[in-house]
């Protein structure tokens, strides 16, 4: 038995709040305002520094963050799909203002440290192609990379949109009853079968069939999982594994 993700990235996002400005985006036209938190002023001209809605205090102009989308960091774990592919490079929606970019030298190819080559480059939608799912790691406020065989494509498993405040812990990856978590920092849990280790590991989920037992439990880290987000409360591994003892 094999278990189908649903559920698209697209269909889950919020919708920005109406004000919303992005990064680099110019703000007001005052030349008295003074720049605040998530503010930074260039010739005169304030623009924002960050995600979010700008507000005024006096003369400062600040921007208060979104607690719905991600704010990179460099070292978080995060999720993000496929959105286009292009020369050497996946560009990544990871629920952020800007995209994730994963070049394909900073991906981790079946293969222990073999090199890329050009052959790898010409067909780079057998490795990722558009829609897919994939779990990173920032390396910096853009690029992304899959530094081992826990990071790459994930297959067969159950995306769950969260909000990005909520995901607070700092392991990223759990393994309860043959069920394997992954907590992203950018607002989304991923719930599937425990994955066959080795090199091939990341590429190998799509033939890896899911048990009924196991399918029992993914359901039920699931139901976990939601019931924590719809009461507003944090997901993390040390409390998702106090609740999913047996």
């Amino acid at each position: 038995m094999k278990l189908i993700e649903v559920d698209p990235l697209e269909s889950v996002l919020p919708k920005y709040v109406e004000g919303t400005v992005f990064p680099g985006q110019p703000l007001t036209a005052n030349s008295s305002a003074l720049p605040g938190p998530g503010t930074k002023q260039v010739n005169g001209q304030l623009f924002a520094t960050r995600l979010g809605v700008p507000q005024q205090t006096n003369l400062f102009v600040s921007i208060t963050a979104s607690s719905y989308f991600y704010e990179p960091q460099v070292g978080d774990v995060v999720i993000g799909r496929v959105s286009q592919v292009v020369p050497n490079k996946w560009l990544l929606d990871i629920n952020s203002a800007v995209p994730g970019v994963l070049k394909i030298d900073a991906l981790n190819l079946p293969g222990l440290q073999r090199q890329r080559d050009s052959a790898d480059e010409s067909n780079m939608r057998a490795f990722l192609s558009e829609n897919d799912l994939v779990c990173v790691e920032m390396r910096n406020n853009q690029q992304v990379h899959t530094r081992n065989q826990r990071f790459g494509r994930l297959m067969n498993g159950y995306l769950i949109k969260t909000a990005v405040y909520l995901m607070n812990g700092n392991r990223h990856f759990l393994d309860v009853n043959n069920v394997s978590i992954i907590l992203a920092k950018n607002g989304f849990v991923w719930v599937g079968g425990k994955r066959i280790g080795g090199d091939n590991a990341v590429w190998d989920d799509a033939a890896q069939d899911v048990e009924a037992d196991v399918m029992d439990e993914i359901f039920r880290v699931i139901q976990v999982v939601e019931a924590r987000r719809d009461a507003g409360q944090d997901i993390n591994a040390d409390v998702l594994e106090e609740q999913l003892k047996r």
